[in-house]
């Protein structure tokens, strides 16, 4: 994989690269000229138009093993009323029951480590097909995004196994669990040292090991994001799988209520972001859906592989549940995110970009 170069561009030059991108993948990246319907001399002209200006600040934000159905189910629409607001109204929702909106993890594992590789690379994850994979070689999302300064770039997750979709050199700050860290200076630097190592006692509970709950990982990449106003944020949580699994459908739900308040606490952040000007972007998914049973995921299951996804902020056109041109796959939100951020798309992702939410 081709790696970006490592250099922020101007506004001027961020616009010129993507409208560049947007021609030259026309002639090239079949994926990318299909997005949209219409004469290869059209195209480049409509895919350019709806490309935003460079977004300053984003964050992709997961909770692992959602139902598609529950996020659009009328208890959805009760208990989740920042994500139902955004489905609705003030984001773009990508999932929805009815339509031409499916979103899909590519499997056909349907675990976590494969969708969560899928999510930042780009690619299907056809080289990792269980949770015991090895730390990627090449470059990802992460990688492609980080510079010279590595706390512009930051990775929270509440599964330790997540710094395993990360090279072992990312130059980013990554706290995965109570396993995993890259980055301690910057925490030093920002006055959170001390509550990353607070972060790390107690209970693993609804996990074990390594794992570390939800509310603790939320709180540290929270105050991380407001003192810190990373250019990229990849904020993961994971109770409602555990509890999940576990069969505890009351907790799935507990945890799902609590995840839509980190949902609501993100988004006011970014919106402070934005009241100053700044550009923002807030992605929100899952890494794999759930088998018939509730209980379990996987390659025996596909009706697993169904996924959804939300997207709010000052670069996203608001308007509810939207219909895509095609099947939607978790490995498109890499070259969302990396169009949207200003840097031209890579040659060697399987994915598309997301242009429907712009």
């Amino acid at each position: 994989m081709n790696t970006l170069p490592r250099t922020r561009f101007s506004r001027l030059m961020q616009q010129a690269l993507l409208l560049v991108a947007c021609l030259t993948c026309t002639l090239t990246c079949a994926p990318v000229a299909n997005v949209r319907a219409g004469t290869p001399a059209e195209t480049p002209v409509r895919i350019a138009r709806e490309i935003p200006e460079p977004a300053d600040h984003v964050v992709l934000l997961t909770t692992d093993g959602v139902r598609w159905q529950d996020v659009f189910s009328s208890r959805g629409a009760d208990e989740l009323p920042t994500l139902n607001r955004l489905m609705t109204s003030d984001g773009a929702a990508i999932g929805a029951p009815n339509g031409r909106s499916a979103i899909t993890a590519s499997g056909p594992a349907f675990l976590s480590l494969p969708g969560y590789r899928e999510l930042l690379s780009g690619h299907a994850s056809q080289g990792c097909q269980a949770n015991d994979c090895k730390a990627p070689t090449e470059a990802g999302l992460v990688e492609e995004l980080s510079g010279a300064d590595p706390g512009d770039i930051a990775v929270f997750s509440s599964w330790g196994t997540v710094g395993d979709a990360l090279t072992h050199d990312a130059n980013a700050v990554v706290s995965a669990g109570k396993k995993y860290l890259l980055g301690e200076p910057e925490l030093a630097r920002v006055g959170l040292l001390g509550a990353w190592e607070d972060a790390q006692t107690g209970k693993s509970t609804p996990g074990w090991g390594s794992y570390r709950p939800d509310a603790r990982t939320s709180a540290l990449a929270i105050e991380y994001l407001e003192r810190r106003e990373p250019r990229f944020m990849f904020l993961s949580l994971g109770d409602t799988d555990e509890y999940a699994h576990q069969g505890k459908r009351d907790d799935y739900w507990r945890a799902l209520r609590n995840f839509d308040d980190t949902v609501a606490a993100v988004e006011r952040k970014l919106t402070e972001f934005a009241a100053r000007g700044d550009r923002t972007l807030l992605i929100v998914t899952t890494d794999h859906g759930r088998a018939d049973n509730f209980t379990e995921h996987g390659p025996k299951f596909p009706e697993s592989s169904r996924v959804w996804l939300v997207a709010t902020g000052s670069v996203v056109k608001a308007r509810g549940r939207i219909e895509s041109p095609s099947v939607r796959h978790l490995r498109d939100v890499a070259p969302t995110v990396l169009l949207a951020t200003g840097y031209a798309p890579n040659a060697n992702h399987d994915g598309e970009p997301l242009l429907e939410l712009f």
